[in-house]
């Protein structure tokens, strides 16, 4: 079984997500790393492999992400600026003097691409454009036509950019556009959008309140969890006062939790966990923190959303007394999924996915955020089985199929859908005929996917993006084209005519 590694609090494989890392890159070199300093500790044998790595993406962060990712997205020069700070290393002073630069110096930046005299970012927020996807289609011309130039690119780009998304203006809000709304109520108008357009929603000229309340609910889960994913990283008392107000937390509650010796992380994650919700905030007094602190002593009483809040509070590591509570559905998610692949119990196969399940349960504790019991039990086996699947799929792959078949049945119909996965898929394959099969098989290779993770792995539109590599809005784009060519296939037609 393969070795899960942390470093910083996080799984290497999150780390490195998280840091525009290449984590294979890094796994090999602490592969190398080991082979050539065998007694040295793994921690610091990873340390060493990050820290040597020569990416110099991985080196420095500015406002939650890689400096080279924030400089494109903001078309700042990205080499110009780590030219002036590669041979720092202390961090308070790289973080100055990347503040410094970008608050005071924005005539450093380069727009490579410009139409009509402005700045690729200016002319996309002038016509309401999402601009990441419009830079990802300007990549993707620029890789597949090297010969044009960089007018023909832009241009090649934004006409594809209005054939694929330019029938969003039919889209309004009491009678005021969306993506006006959404710019004034400083909202992701390509969030809500998605949100809107997978909802089907009747009539796009006429939102309701309802409709739009459900997709900015969604939107706000995602500002969130994005929230939390930057809280370590805060470096200033602003930064804080940012996540504070995302959260929806009364900061006087923070200042509160602090003055019992408290950081200002751990005071956060405190009022979020044990905190109420009175009047749109998320508050406590002396008395309810007095309260949390007494009942240390008997802390294996309280439900998981409690035992997370003494763990990310730094009260107390309660780790092992979550696994504890979550230790029978752990053991569930192995035996029905042992059950869809034929994997027999006890066996050694058996045996390692229920290790696997084990390290997965603890990398979740890492992860979750949510204050609610439903909640994290939800996303804690949606996590597991997810990861597990992904195991089972690529173990059978990288063994030629064969090397588990004591364990694991294998037929014809598993292998194609699994081939569709790209080791990324989540396959149960009961659920298909081979008439479906067939009918799977008149689509495109990238619609197959698409079916295969919408409507066998429930996966939503956002997680769909993530795996394929995709912009969202080209998912709901790939959705309508799917369903459109299984609606009119004469196949599927007849099937349905049989079984009615």
């Amino acid at each position: 079984m393969s070795r899960v590694y942390f470093y910083q609090g996080l799984s290497l494989r999150q780390y490195c997500a998280e840091n525009d890392i290449k984590y294979s890159r890094i796994l090999a070199r602490i592969n190398d790393f080991k082979k050539i300093n065998p007694d040295l500790p793994v921690p610091e044998i990873i340390k060493k492999a990050i820290e040597d790595y020569q990416d110099p993406r991985c080196r420095f962060t500015y406002q939650g992400m890689s400096l080279r990712q924030y400089c494109l997205t903001h078309d700042y020069n990205f080499q110009r600026i780590y030219r002036q700070i590669k041979d720092l290393t202390n961090i308070d002073e790289i973080n100055h003097r990347l503040s410094v630069y970008f608050a005071d110096d924005p005539t450093k930046r380069i727009p490579r691409y410009k139409i009509g005299g402005l700045s690729l970012k200016k002319y996309c927020d002038l016509k309401g454009y999402i601009y990441p996807t419009l830079k990802t289609y300007i990549a993707n011309i620029r890789e597949t036509n090297p010969k044009y130039s960089d007018d023909e690119i832009v241009s090649a780009a934004i006409e594809y950019y209005k054939q694929h998304h330019e029938y969003k203006e039919i889209w309004f809000y009491h009678g005021e556009r969306l993506v006006d709304f959404c710019k004034r109520n400083n909202l992701s108008y390509a969030n809500i959008f998605s949100y809107l357009d997978h909802m089907n929603i009747p009539n796009p000229q006429d939102i309701s309140d309802e409709e739009l309340n459900e997709a900015i609910k969604k939107y706000h889960l995602k500002i969130r969890k994005d929230a939390f994913a930057r809280l370590n990283n805060c470096q200033t008392e602003e930064e804080y006062q940012e996540i504070i107000t995302i959260l929806n937390i009364d900061k006087a509650s923070v200042d509160l939790v602090k003055t019992f010796n408290y950081s200002t992380i751990r005071a956060i994650y405190f009022v979020w966990y044990f905190g109420k919700e009175q009047n749109g905030k998320i508050s406590l007094d002396v008395k309810r923190i007095n309260t949390v602190l007494r009942c240390v002593g008997r802390i294996d009483l309280f439900e998981i959303n409690f035992l997370l809040g003494y763990y990310y509070s730094g009260i107390y590591d309660t780790r092992q007394l979550i696994y504890n509570k979550i230790f029978l559905s752990i053991r569930k998610i192995v035996s029905d999924l042992s059950k869809i692949y034929h994997i027999l119990p006890n066996s050694d196969y058996y045996l390692e996915l229920k290790s696997e399940a084990d390290l997965l349960a603890f990398e979740f504790i890492e992860r979750t955020n949510s204050r609610y019991i439903g909640q994290i039990i939800s996303y804690m086996n949606a996590y597991i089985t997810g990861c597990l699947k992904r195991k089972i799929l690529r173990d059978l792959k990288e063994n030629d199929k064969l090397s588990l078949n004591s364990k694991i049945k294998y037929d014809s119909k598993k292998e194609f859908l699994d081939n569709l996965s790209d080791s990324s898929s989540m396959v149960d394959t009961s659920y298909f005929s081979d008439e479906m099969l067939n009918i799977i098989k008149s689509l495109t290779s990238l619609e197959q996917k698409y079916i295969i993770l919408r409507f066998q792995n429930l996966l939503d539109d956002e997680e769909i993006a993530a795996i394929l590599h995709m912009p969202l809005e080209d998912v709901i784009i790939l959705q309508n084209q799917t369903l459109t060519k299984l609606k009119n296939n004469n196949q599927i037609n007849k099937l349905m005519l049989k079984r009615s």
